[in-house]
């Protein structure tokens, strides 16, 4: 925060300002995501470790059952 104060102070002000709940994980007392990356790429790699040795068929059956348990954002 000290490095966005001198570089924008309006910025600084505004995010003072704002919920931080809604833009600082330091603040959020939730998960934002059902798995804790924002990169998806880790998140299949992270899940999908023993789904590799499937069968195509079986694998991509795995994989649209996941994609169906993840919870959707509300953001979208």
């Amino acid at each position: 925060m000290e490095s966005i104060c001198g570089l924008n102070p309006d910025m600084h002000r505004y995010l003072v300002e704002a919920d931080p709940t809604k833009w600082s994980l330091a603040y959020f007392n939730g998960r934002r995501y059902a798995i804790m990356t924002t990169n998806i790429a880790k998140s299949f790699n992270n899940v999908d470790r023993k789904a590799r040795l499937m069968p195509v068929g079986f694998l991509v059956e795995w994989l649209r059952a996941l994609l169906q348990r993840w919870p959707i954002s509300n953001g979208m």
